[in-house]
């Protein structure tokens, strides 16, 4: 199983998205935000965006350095029934990796302050850092298996580019949506719920409902694997 980091696994949605507003401003980038945002909620690599609005790799190294800098003060915890689905299906036999567009020593680091260290394999955590590739790449799941020794793999994420990355590989993807982001900043009332129920709509209609399996929390996620299971 192919776990995304943020958001998924962890709850840095509200840190890293003050991160990335601030970071954009102190770098003069305000008008980029909204392409940059619509790039990402569509499920396109984070390195072609950045090219398109015409940021160079050594910006781009600085807007990353600047990043880790202001999220690795912030304290970041599981999500409710990580811990125990994840347990539960290694003694299923089940490998795990995480594969992150973030660190993959930030991921290695929160995994051993969360006492998961031992539940992955440290060569299976993946990330900027020690692949070439970024999600929805590919090559991200083919190289994972390959240093797994496994030949079939289940996606679990909470963002289009996870279920873009599912289809690039054909695979199963489990999809922990949530109606309305945790973001404080982003406005909870009625009509905003109304246009995020309308957004996971239009995204459930949009891929292959055969390769996607909808959850809601991780102590679904068990249950949810063998649907997978069953499906194949």
């Amino acid at each position: 199983m192919l776990v995304d980091l943020d958001g998924t696994l962890v709850d840095s949605e509200e840190i890293n998205h003050k991160a990335f507003v601030q970071i954009f401003r102190e770098f003069h980038l305000e008008d980029k935000i909204a392409s940059v945002m619509e790039g990402l909620v569509t499920g396109r690599d984070f390195a072609g965006i950045m090219a398109d609005i015409g940021l160079d790799a050594a910006t781009r190294q600085l807007m990353e350095r600047r990043m880790e800098e202001i999220v690795s003060t912030s304290h970041l915890h599981l999500l409710p029934g990580a811990h125990a689905a994840i347990r539960t299906l290694r003694k299923r036999g089940v490998k795990f990796s995480v594969a992150t567009l973030n660190l993959s020593k930030k991921a290695l680091e929160i995994l051993k302050r969360h006492k998961m260290d031992d539940l992955f394999e440290p060569e299976l955590v993946v990330g900027s850092d020690n692949l070439p590739w970024e999600k929805p790449n590919p090559r991200v799941v083919f190289e994972v298996l390959r240093r797994s020794g496994r030949s079939r793999a289940v996606i679990v994420g909470n963002a289009p580019r996870d279920v873009m990355l599912a289809k690039n590989c054909n695979l199963p993807v489990i999809y922990l949506k949530q109606v309305v982001p945790t973001s404080a900043s982003i406005p909870r009332d009625a009509a905003s719920f109304h246009m995020f129920e309308k957004r996971v709509l239009e995204l459930e209609q949009r891929y292959d409902h055969k390769k996607i399996f909808w959850g809601n929390s991780w102590a679904e996620i068990p249950a949810l694997v063998d649907k997978v299971l069953d499906a194949e």
